[in-house]
């Protein structure tokens, strides 16, 4: 589930892995998974794809759907939208 702290933490590393797996430390590795920097960053690709019109009907419904599973708040999906726009 992504959280607004996981949230906060890919932007600061500006959604970069290999920064956040190298010189992160110890208690924010621990805190999330790769696998929470994968899903954020499909995450912000549908918010991109949503707010762009880019995608089919049915992509768009995806998109929405996984981000309203994925997400703890609306808030929290508003801040993906907003993370989306600034081009991390």
């Amino acid at each position: 589930m992504i959280t607004q702290e996981k949230l906060k933490l890919f932007v600061h590393y500006r959604g970069d892995l290999d920064m956040w797996s190298r010189t992160g430390k110890e208690h924010e590795r621990n805190f999330m998974a790769s696998s929470d920097w994968h899903l954020i960053d499909l995450l912000l690709q549908d918010a991109n794809v949503i707010a762009r019109g880019l995608g089919s009907k049915e992509r768009t419904e995806l998109a929405w759907e996984r981000l309203r599973q994925n997400c703890e708040s609306e808030q929290v999906i508003e801040e993906i939208f907003r993370v989306s726009e600034s081009g991390i």
